[in-house]
Parts: C-alpha cells; structure tokens; sequence
C-alpha cells in the first residue's frame, strides 16, 4: 500500500486551497483512491488542485457524480492539473 509521507500532506494555503501532487509511479487505483480521499475531506467552498501524468477522465466522471465541480488543464510538461472544488453548501441546494 502506498502512503504520502507527512511532509506531504495537502495543507491549505491563505485562500483554503490544499494542493497536492499525485504520484506518477503508482499504478492504478492508489492516485484514483488518493484523489478521492482528498476531495471527500472538503468542505463547502473549498478546493484541491491535483497533478496527475494522464488524464484522470474516470476520476472526473467520479467526482461530478459526487457533485463536486472539476476542471482539468494539461500543462506545457503534458502533465494534467485538476482542480476538485466542493461547492458552498447554498450552491448545493436544489433550485
């Protein structure tokens, strides 16, 4: 089982975003498991960027069947960046 060290850990920055990379060697599901795990630790209104070396489309697929909002940009490297937001808890309201 792979674990991020502690020094690793996503810690929010002045805005309440947590940032945190996903490991390029671990095979599949653990950067899967990983992203899910930091995207059910947030709160209404806050973010995770994640990077990823592919593109995550099942975890995309995943995460707005949570109803969490995502985008994904590939970066000049070809690495993926995904952003994970959980939107405010009046946002998610049904109209």
């Amino acid at each position: 089982m792979h674990q991020l060290p502690p020094s690793d850990a996503p810690v929010p920055d002045a805005a309440g975003h947590l940032h945190a990379g996903v490991p390029g060697g671990l095979p599949c599901p653990p950067p899967l498991q990983l992203a899910q795990v930091l995207a059910g630790a947030l709160t209404p209104g806050q973010t995770v960027w994640l990077l990823s070396p592919q593109s995550p489309t099942s975890l995309l697929a995943l995460l707005a069947g949570l109803g969490l909002q995502t985008e994904a940009r590939t970066l000049p490297n070809g690495d993926i960046c995904v952003k994970i937001h959980r939107p405010p808890r009046d946002a998610q309201a049904p109209p």
